[in-house]
């Protein structure tokens, strides 16, 4: 992927999306890499909760790797 923000549209917009995660459809997206390297990371926020999706690796390996889940508690 090529780093930048990205917004993405209605259920299943995206490749390798967490399958079960309707929550981010219409989320945005930042891929953070840097073009040099072979590592890179994506960030999700769902614009209807406050839950952050993630993952990262290499080019080769990062859409392998599963999304993980960051789950927030409003305070």
């Amino acid at each position: 992927h090529k780093p930048g923000m990205y917004r993405l549209l209605g259920s299943n917009y995206f490749i390798n999306a967490p399958t079960s995660e309707t929550e981010l459809n219409y989320a945005n997206v930042l891929v953070i890499r840097y073009p040099t390297t072979d590592t890179v990371a994506m960030l999700a926020f769902p614009y209807s909760t406050g839950n952050i999706y993630y993952r990262a690796g290499t080019n080769t390996s990062f859409h392998r790797n599963a999304w993980k889940k960051i789950t927030t508690q409003s305070i």
